[in-house]
């Protein structure tokens, strides 16, 4: 076959075989006419319920917010109340409880007189001290350990320094005044005084070198050889 021939069949096939259409083409197109779906708002959504509701809805909407209204104003003014009576009664299981305090107290003062013993006396008045400390022990009220602890500023309130070897540097020495608690608030401080190291200056004992550099020790000495050589 010529090369004349070759070209004139390959005309004839492209002729009878029209070119086809890519997939990708395809999918552009069709993509393209598909219809666009838009997502209304939460706001447009709302403005149609607003628009769409019936007299009868709206009221009953209506009358609805004004009784949950009507509801949280009464429970603020209950909540006020409440806390106004906490206030005003919060103390009233530790007074019930000072009442037997306050009975023994009068029972004790009409019991006693001037010349009651004074052992008794002081029996009395540790009984009562005892039963008081125990009725407001029973609320958290207990008082702050101060002997032998160690200074704590959160507890203690260092009024002196006192300077001493009985006990470790920075003890509590001494109580002052003392210091109470409410479960673990600090109603006051404990007042105390705080052990210090001594200093050289504050020693009973005098080192041999201040001895050997007084001028009077060496003068004594020499006075005490130079009688024992003329005797």
């Amino acid at each position: 076959m010529s090369l004349h021939q070759e070209n004139t069949a390959d005309e004839a096939e492209a002729v009878s075989s029209p070119e086809e259409p890519q997939a990708g083409a395809q999918v552009e197109t069709d993509a393209g006419n598909a219809p666009e779906i838009q997502a209304s708002s939460p706001e447009e959504e709302s403005a149609s319920d607003i628009v769409d509701l019936s007299p009868q809805k709206f009221q009953e909407l209506q009358d609805q917010y004004v009784r949950l209204a009507a509801d949280f104003d009464n429970y603020r003014k209950r909540m006020q109340q409440e806390q106004l009576n906490l206030r005003k009664y919060g103390a009233e299981n530790v007074m019930v409880e000072m009442l037997t305090v306050l009975d023994n107290l009068d029972r004790a003062g009409k019991s006693l007189t001037e010349s009651s013993d004074p052992k008794t006396l002081f029996q009395s008045f540790q009984l009562l001290h005892n039963q008081l400390n125990s009725s407001l022990a029973n609320h958290g009220f207990q008082q702050i350990k101060t002997a032998g602890e160690a200074f704590d500023p959160v507890y203690h309130e260092a009024v002196t320094q006192v300077e001493t070897s009985d006990h470790p540097e920075g003890n509590v020495v001494e109580e002052l005044q003392a210091g109470f608690m409410l479960h673990d608030r600090v109603l006051r401080p404990a007042m105390v005084s705080v052990a210090v190291a001594k200093t050289a200056s504050s020693s009973d004992t005098t080192p041999e070198s201040d001895i050997s550099s007084n001028p009077f020790a060496n003068t004594q000495k020499d006075s005490g050889f130079s009688a024992e050589v003329d005797a």
